[in-house]
């Protein structure tokens, strides 16, 4: 997949698209994390922060992604941990 739709929960109308496969969402902050496809290499390295509001990149972080991205979580309200080839903390202020 090489975009994210944000759909009108009460049309189904597109409201924005981004060039990025979101794999990760925090409703809480509005934040969608993921990374772009490029065809001739797979997935990027560069994880992106996406506004849900609008489809705009807040932060993008260089990871490496030869053994994928296995899993997420919090440690606390602003520190978020993606596991992937090794430990990496992103945080979201």
């Amino acid at each position: 997949m090489n975009e994210s739709y944000c759909l009108d929960t009460n049309k189904g109308n597109e409201l924005w698209e981004v060039k990025n496969n979101i794999y990760f969402v925090d409703p809480t902050v509005n934040i969608g994390v993921g990374s772009k496809f490029k065809s001739s290499t797979g997935y990027s390295n560069e994880l992106e922060g996406i506004d849900l509001k609008n489809g705009n990149v807040v932060w993008r972080r260089n990871l490496n992604r030869d053994y994928g991205w296995n899993d997420v979580f919090y440690t606390n309200d602003s520190n978020m941990i993606l596991f992937n080839a090794g430990l990496h903390a992103t945080c979201f202020n």
